[in-house]
């Protein structure tokens, strides 16, 4: 053949000349080759509703088992062609290999509608629920203004998580990482609300982020379990190793309650211990992060955690050591208030730190004017002798005003601030009516004294802890006026002030029922009872006789 090669050359060259008969042009045939792919339609294939695209061997209980069996390239590539082009559809995205079947398309596209329609139909519904609760049971949530937007903010902060979660697909794998936004949310409703306006919220937003994620009944019932957790752990916490058992409470339920579904879901072991460990995570960064955020949640809703309260308590204050210093007889009153409304809140359940952090401020106006108040009176000396009773009224209703100057001059919060403004409600200044009343009379006139013009200029109490301290500031007094306070004539002075203060209409504006009532009753006279407890008469030493004297 090596030998033949010059012949047939010279030979071809001969016969058919120098020029070659073909030419090989790269960007022609390139082009030629694409306009020809162009033209050509792609292949599809047709599958019937509820078809069978890819097939794996199951188990008995109808799990894909994995016993060295697998899907093929080509069933993988129809599931992810399935996949991309019903989510494409869902778009509005025009898909050259599906404009073949409208009907198919239409039958996607009106699900979608339906199940948009019927999200947003449990989603005014669930509003409307929401804004019901909130009428029965958080009037003032309604009334202000403030909270009432926090509220709102907190909803969409909670739900664009996890609809960012959600349309990241980040929750096809981890679920439960929407527990994080939720135990934060539960957490703030706890510290700015009461805890049965909190759980109420909790149980809603957890329906709603259920909602957002579209999530199933399991998601839900792990959501429920670690709010309500969250609601009943963060509702009096005084101390770092309280703070610490809350985080591991609330992370073992999660855990819990997690891997509980998981296996009633019929999840793989494995697979069930690292969605519960994604859940306990997820239950601990969310509490880790409302720690980081509680300063500045508190600075903005303007409320007072334990944290703030304990604060306040401490009597290196500069408020309560100038309460102290210039009212000393004020500050013992207002110590022994303190423990008095304590044990009585203690008992129905309501704030007790509060109550206590609100006795110790609620007189703090008589800092200004202490000589015109009985217990900061030296050598029974009334300056009130000197005074008209209606110059000795404005006086005394005085540091109601003079209060809460202070507090707002000293930061206190306004939870605080409501025991100053609150405390004596409108009840009627009994010694000066009737002080006046008698004058009157003295004078000869017959016109009567109006009550309405001897009464605290209120609010009367908002909450359970103002009217718990009104009936102790009230008993109090009262049992101290006693010349000898056995137990009968204490229980029978507590009775009677806290049936003055009923009848004349001072719990109406809050929400304390007459058991409630009754409790506090009870702790009062125990409390009174302890301080006023009988004492033993210690022998007098008799007198030594006189020395003798020797003659």
């Amino acid at each position: 053949s090596v030998t033949l090669q010059p012949v047939i050359r010279d030979l071809l060259k001969t016969s058919l000349g120098e020029e070659p008969l073909f030419v090989f042009d790269a960007e022609q045939t390139s082009a030629r080759m694409d306009a020809a792919a162009a033209a050509e339609r792609p292949v599809t294939k047709v599958y019937a509703p509820f078809s069978v695209l890819a097939e794996s061997p199951v188990n008995e209980k109808g799990r894909i088992t994995d016993d060295g069996y697998s899907l093929t390239a080509e069933q993988i590539k129809r599931l992810q062609d399935e996949h991309e082009s019903c989510l494409a559809v869902l778009q509005g995205v025009r898909i050259p290999s599906m404009q073949n079947y409208p009907i198919l398309i239409e039958s996607i596209r009106r699900q979608h509608y339906f199940q948009e329609v019927g999200l947003a139909a449990l989603v005014v519904l669930l509003s409307l629920g929401l804004t019901g609760y909130c009428r029965t049971f958080g009037r003032s949530l309604i009334q202000d203004r403030m909270r009432l937007i926090s509220i709102a903010i907190l909803f969409w902060l909670m739900v664009g998580t996890g609809r960012a979660l959600f349309l990241g697909e980040v929750l096809a794998r981890y679920p439960y990482l929407v527990v994080a936004p939720m135990v934060m949310a539960a957490a703030i409703l706890t510290m700015v609300f009461s805890q049965r306006f909190a759980a109420g919220m909790s149980v809603a937003m957890a329906i709603l982020m259920t909602l957002a994620v579209r999530g199933n009944m399991g998601l839900l019932l792990v959501l429920g379990a670690v709010v309500m957790v969250v609601v009943y752990q963060l509702r009096e916490i005084r101390s770092r190793n309280e703070l610490f058992s809350t985080g591991l409470l609330n992370c073992l339920a999660a855990f819990c309650a997690a891997l509980m579904v998981e296996w009633v879901e019929h999840r793989p072991v494995e697979e069930s211990l690292i969605q519960a460990g994604v859940a306990a995570g997820s239950a601990m960064a969310g509490v880790a992060v409302f720690f980081v955020m509680l300063s500045p949640i508190e600075w903005l809703l303007g409320v007072a955690t334990n944290w703030r309260l304990l604060e306040l308590l401490d009597t290196s204050h500069p408020l309560l050591g100038r309460l102290a210093r210039d009212a000393p007889g004020t500050f013992a009153h207002s110590l022994w208030l303190s423990n008095m409304a304590e044990s009585a809140c203690d008992a129905i359940g309501a704030g007790g730190l509060l109550a206590k952090v609100g006795a110790m401020y609620h007189d703090i106006g008589k800092i200004h004017k202490p000589e015109y108040f009985a217990e900061n009176q030296e050598a029974k000396i009334n300056v009130h002798d000197r005074l008209s009773p209606t110059m000795s009224l404005l006086v005394i209703t005085a540091h109601i005003k003079d209060g809460v100057e202070l507090a707002h001059e000293y930061g206190l919060p306004p939870s605080v601030m409501r025991f100053i403004e609150e405390h004596h409600g409108t009840t009627l200044v009994k010694y000066f009516h009737h002080a006046a009343s008698e004058k009157q009379r003295a004078s000869g006139e017959s016109r009567e004294i109006s009550d309405a013009d001897f009464r605290y200029p209120g609010p009367k109490p908002q909450t359970k802890e103002t009217a718990v301290l009104m009936l102790c500031d009230g008993v109090e007094g009262a049992v101290r006026a006693l010349q000898e306070p056995t137990a009968g004539r204490i229980e029978s002075v507590v009775h009677n002030v806290l049936m003055d203060r009923l009848t004349d209409g001072q719990f109406d504006e809050c929400d304390i029922m007459l058991k409630e009532l009754h409790k506090v009753e009870e702790s009062l006279v125990r409390s009174l009872c302890r301080f006023y407890h009988g004492r033993v008469v210690y022998p007098k030493a008799s007198p030594s006789p006189p020395p003798v004297q020797s003659a």
